[in-house]
């Protein structure tokens, strides 16, 4: 099983998916302050199981 975290500017998502990519089950809230954050999505990764590795995408500021 894997693990994706997606950490946004105003929601996160924690996610497990099968190793062809199928999304099994998915944790979403609200972003907070960067404590909060970290807590929730530490809670998530725990909640959905072990993983055999574990991705993130964060967005940052764009140059244009």
């Amino acid at each position: 099983m894997y693990i994706g975290i997606d950490i946004g500017g105003t929601k996160c998502a924690v996610v497990s998916s099968t190793g062809d990519g199928k999304i099994k089950e998915k944790i979403k809230f609200a972003t907070s302050d960067k404590d909060k954050t970290l807590e929730e999505i530490f809670n998530a990764v725990e909640a959905l199981g072990p993983a055999t590795a574990i991705g993130i995408s964060c967005g940052g500021p764009l140059d244009e």
